[in-house]
């Protein structure tokens, strides 16, 4: 059964708003779930959720059986779909505006350390869920050249080959 992604979006939408604020009340929940896909696809690329797949927002296992997704890893998108939305304002965001006309004279500043701060804890975190996945042995990372799979019970890892083809290992 596939699960919509588009059925988180006030989920990701309380994860980028601060309580009472509605500084995203004017987005459309359409662009919340393209975060969202976009996403999980930056999940996948970071190792996480290799066994799943999605198309036009609704994630499927790749094998049937084997179940749904859970909902800690849809967490896991939406803190992924929240770094992107904090890091894409605080582009946005002015650090002084002054305009004077005259004798009037209009300032505005607006800090975005507190952004720069929530962009920091949400990447700590995420670092964080990387550095537990590679300890675990559940990531494979890609250079250039080869695919290497940590083994945390081996002395080194799998080396496999551009084309897949074993090359060598513990």
């Amino acid at each position: 059964m596939s699960v919509d992604l588009a059925d988180y979006t006030d989920v990701l939408r309380r994860e980028v708003t601060q309580p009472g604020s509605t500084l995203f009340s004017d987005v459309d929940d359409e662009v919340f779930a393209n975060y969202l896909s976009d996403s999980f696809w930056e999940v996948r690329l970071d190792g996480f959720l290799t066994y799943w797949t999605e198309f036009e927002q609704l994630i499927d296992p790749i094998d049937p059986d084997d179940g749904d997704i859970t909902r800690d890893r849809i967490a896991l998108i939406v803190l992924y779909a929240g770094i992107r939305i904090v890091r894409n304002r605080l582009l946005d965001t002015n650090t002084k505006f002054k305009a004077v006309a005259g004798l009037v004279e209009y300032e505005v500043e607006n800090s975005a350390s507190m952004l720069t701060e929530m962009l920091r804890q949400l990447e700590h975190t995420k670092e964080r869920l990387l550095e537990t996945n590679y300890q675990t042995g559940d990531v494979i990372s890609i250079d250039a050249f080869s695919g290497r799979q940590f083994d945390p019970y081996g002395y080194g890892g799998y080396l496999y080959g551009f084309f897949g083809e074993f090359i060598g290992g513990p």
